[in-house]
């Protein structure tokens, strides 16, 4: 018999310390097998082209953002590589006329922007994942570009060609 009167498994192990250590077997396996798939997302990343626009924005603010300046998200603190290129237009000011219609409009001394970076990251179905963060076309955060800070929104995610 397997186990004896002991309840011993082959006269040699208690049947409680199997069930513990088959266990502790399973544990493991679980997270190696969960480490492992993460691992392999790791290893997809790409070089992702974020561009980020903001409609309205100080003209000393949006001066200081050179190319080459480190790209921050603000509030994850997670790293968004490096500015290729700033794209510097006349700002989107939105006001109501008397006649209670919206007319696009410039405000002096302000200005919107496309800044566009790069980073290693990886592409899902709902935009990039970079340093474990997601992001998608839309999402508004704060970034700090160089030594600006700036409020504005994700604008285009592209894989860069």
């Amino acid at each position: 018999m397997i186990i004896d009167k002991k309840g011993k498994v082959f006269g040699k192990i208690n049947i409680i310390d199997l069930l513990v250590l088959l266990l502790i077997i399973g544990i493991g396996v679980f997270f190696g097998l969960r480490m492992n798939s993460s691992g392999s997302q790791s290893g997809g990343k790409q070089t992702i082209v974020m561009k980020y626009y903001i409609e309205e924005v100080n003209d000393f603010v949006i001066n200081r953002v050179k190319v080459g300046d480190a790209l921050l998200d603000d509030g994850r603190n997670v790293s968004l590589g490096k500015v290729t290129d700033v794209e510097i237009m006349p700002s989107v000011s939105w006001g109501m006329t008397d006649e209670g219609e919206y007319k696009k409009s410039e405000r002096e001394g302000f200005y919107s922007a496309i800044i566009t970076g790069e980073v290693e990251g990886t592409i899902y179905e709902n935009g990039a994942i970079i340093n474990a963060s997601k992001y998608a076309v839309g999402h508004t955060f704060v970034l700090k570009a160089g030594d600006a800070k700036l409020y504005l929104r994700v604008y285009d995610i592209s894989v860069k060609e």
